[in-house]
């Protein structure tokens, strides 16, 4: 991740009521990656040949999965 430790805990701040406890920040991620996931699958269930769209949602999902990764593993750019 290429974001600092400390940009990434003033954006935290910055949503203090809905990130009280830091594993609120992986729920809420869990939760948007749920809605891009759902929202692709429904567009493929009544509108299958919008293929940009379900890409680009399944793109943004695994998007998601992978900062959330990345910050349970704390790998913020240090600078270095």
């Amino acid at each position: 991740m290429y974001m600092s430790k400390k940009k990434f805990d003033e954006i935290k701040a910055k949503h203090s009521t809905t990130i009280v406890v830091d594993a609120d920040v992986g729920e809420a991620l869990a939760f948007v990656q749920d809605l891009l996931e759902a929202e692709a699958d429904a567009i493929k269930n009544r509108e299958p040949h919008a293929t940009a769209s379900i890409g680009r949602l399944n793109e943004a999902a695994y998007e998601v999965f992978s900062i959330s990764n990345e910050i349970d593993a704390e790998e913020f750019d240090d600078g270095k």
